[in-house]
């Protein structure tokens, strides 16, 4: 509980909304008492299968019946990485989205969104749908340099372009 409690009085300190992270089962209760002790949300992030949190549905039952504060870091390539529908995912936590690591991949290699397989915009729209508020991070992967400033770009043009659609 110490360390715990250590990680929650920094993210205080700098006035964070969320802890991102990837908790024992065991710890949940204990997780979930210091997010309501400190007023902080706990985002429980997926990474490919086979870590823990894998699947939605495994975060959900992490969450249930727990505070309100704990809930979902949502990363959309890891889904398709493990073989799921990134849309359907969304649907799966509507409520318990607190950020998303998002990207759009083909064949597990990030790609500009919208180019990829991942439906970025079926993501996007499912997120307005739920009324989603939250924080969505470019998370590219891979390249560096130039090329990877340039399709970071991209990302965020398209998703300039298609919020405006959405708006409509």
């Amino acid at each position: 509980e110490a360390s715990a409690r250590a990680i929650f009085e920094f993210a205080k300190f700098l006035g964070l909304e969320n802890i991102v992270c990837e908790p024992e089962p065991a710890q949940c209760e204990l997780v979930d008492k210091l997010c309501v002790e400190f007023g902080i949300r706990a985002a429980i992030h997926d990474h490919p299968k086979p870590s823990r949190y894998w699947d939605p549905a495994i975060v959900l039952e992490a969450v249930g019946g727990r505070s309100k504060l704990m809930g979902a870091c949502a990363d959309t390539g890891h889904w398709s990485r493990s073989g799921l529908v990134p849309v359907e995912c969304l649907k799966k936590l509507e409520g318990r989205i607190f950020e998303l690591h998002f990207k759009d991949i083909e064949n597990d290699v990030d790609k500009p969104w919208g180019s990829g397989k991942g439906d970025a915009r079926g993501m996007l729209a499912e997120l307005k749908r739920q009324g989603f508020a939250g924080l969505v991070a470019v998370e590219y992967e891979d390249g560096a340099g130039a090329v990877l400033e340039a399709n970071v770009a991209r990302c965020i043009a398209f998703f300039d372009e298609t919020a405006r659609e959405l708006a409509k």
